[in-house]
């Protein structure tokens, strides 16, 4: 299992099935990592953990406060943030060294177009992804387009901002 724990409100806690206060935090990126760290040892699972946020590539990026107003919600920005480490989903992905990924959950706060409309070929190696979109910030269309294109039925979920994508 590989968790990339990220700077973004719930990825480096919930990705990996915990939560905590500290994870709503991108500027404890430190503090995410070794919470879930110490989820994973608690729950006696076994996993490397990328520290970083998920994006389309492997390189740097700023993460800067959503201006939705959500106080949990951030976002990729070229102009201002904090700078953080963002590590590509086909780079995350192999690490696996040819594995297939039976579930992939996704919860990258806002780069979500970017990572499903760039490079896909990484989902070729994917069987199902959970996903959490955020309609409020952004039109997430170009997301499930995406899946349908590399061969994934779309499955709402029961909230409006998740939804699976499958196999069939």
């Amino acid at each position: 299992m590989i968790c990339a724990a990220g700077c973004c409100s719930s990825a480096s806690g919930a990705s990996c099935g915990s939560r905590s206060d500290a994870a709503s935090q991108p500027y404890l990126r430190v503090e995410n990592a070794r919470l879930l760290k110490r989820n994973l040892a608690d729950n006696g699972l076994s996993a490397e953990v990328v520290e970083a946020a998920a994006g389309p590539v492997d390189g740097t990026g700023k993460l800067a406060r959503s201006r939705s107003g959500e106080p949990h919600a951030y976002r990729m920005s070229e102009d201002e943030g904090v700078p953080v480490r963002v590590a590509g989903v086909a780079g995350i992905l192999d690490r696996l060294e040819g594995e297939r990924v039976n579930v992939l959950k996704v919860v990258i706060e806002g780069t979500e177009v970017e990572v499903f409309t760039g490079d896909t070929g990484w989902l070729g190696r994917v069987d199902a992804v959970v996903i959490e979109l955020r309609p409020w910030l952004r039109d997430p269309g170009p997301v499930p387009a995406a899946a349908r294109d590399a061969g994934f039925e779309v499955v709402p979920g029961g909230r409006p901002e998740l939804c699976a994508f499958v196999r069939g």
